[in-house]
């Protein structure tokens, strides 16, 4: 049975209905797993912004605004868990409060088919040269460590794993795992016009990719694979 992943950062800033309707648009192309970033259960305008699309059972964890649905009947008691990627800290990325940057956490869920990760790194860290920026070397490091988390984590989880989420990182791969666009002859982004910083990761080459336009400032990322294997 082919599987059907969907990756959609949900721009924070946007009103309810139109974090609605960006989550509807994936729905549309009915995935049997799906990852959105910047849903940050704890808000008022997402705290219950995704109870509406029943045919889904949702993970909303209050830490790291990474948010997953499973559809129902596909997979039974999936397992889910969050998993650091990095703590609060300082460093040197314009627009923070005192430098501040937030913690970074993923989301899993496992179920006895699979593993499936949703991760978000560290913004504003890649120069127009697809290079880390030499003016922010602890924002740089930062991604880093995130990266390695984030593999080490994919690493050690029980196969077949797919990952998805926003990297923000135009090239970003990971060990061991396939990116949707290693498989795509594509020259457009998800974030403007050619940075593919949204990604779906799995064990194999998806048969099919396509690009979702939402009303969030990116564009989502669906991924149809063969089968479980």
């Amino acid at each position: 049975m082919p599987l059907v992943v969907a990756t959609a950062n949900v721009r924070f800033s946007l009103p309810r209905d139109e974090a609605r309707e960006a989550v509807a648009a994936v729905l549309a192309h009915s995935p049997d797993l799906v990852g959105l970033q910047e849903w940050h259960g704890w808000f008022p305008s997402r705290w219950r912004g995704l109870r509406d699309f029943e045919d889904y059972a949702w993970f909303t964890p209050w830490l790291g605004g990474c948010a997953v649905g499973v559809r129902r009947g596909r997979f039974e008691e999936p397992a889910r868990r969050g998993a650091w990627l990095s703590r609060p800290g300082r460093a040197d990325r314009s627009g923070r409060f005192l430098g501040l940057e937030p913690p970074r956490r993923a989301s899993v869920v496992s179920c006895r088919e699979l593993s499936f990760v949703v991760y978000h790194l560290a913004s504003q860290v890649q120069g127009d040269d697809d290079a880390y920026r030499p003016d922010r070397p602890r924002l740089a490091a930062r991604h880093r460590r995130e990266a390695a988390a984030l593999t080490s984590l994919v690493g050690a989880l029980p196969g077949p794993v797919y990952a998805c989420g926003d990297s923000n990182f135009h090239g970003f791969r990971m060990p061991g795992l396939v990116s949707a666009w290693d498989s795509v002859e594509r020259t457009s982004g998800t974030r403007g016009p050619r940075r593919q910083i949204d990604d779906i990761h799995g064990p194999v080459a998806p048969v099919d990719v396509v690009t979702v336009p939402t009303p969030s400032d990116h564009l989502a990322v669906v991924a149809t694979y063969p089968d479980l294997a």
